[in-house]
């Protein structure tokens, strides 16, 4: 799963984890920035609208979504 993942740095999409992990969600939409075997790194933005970025393991990662046009 991992080389699917790493292929997705610097794309949009929708994340969905096992634990509330964003503003007290399960989900957030967010850009890749950088990803290996083991962590993930993305940027969203929270409820003000201030940009973050978070570093998350992929294993507790349960589905990416991404918009296809």
């Amino acid at each position: 799963m991992s080389s699917i993942i790493s292929k997705l740095v610097g794309e949009k999409c929708k994340i969905k984890t096992e634990e509330a992990l964003f503003l007290g969600s399960m989900e957030c939409y967010c850009t890749v920035l950088e990803a290996d075997d083991e962590w993930i790194k993305i940027s969203y933005s929270d409820k003000k609208g201030n940009s973050k970025i978070k570093i998350l393991r992929i294993e507790s990662i349960n589905d990416i979504e991404l918009d296809v046009e």
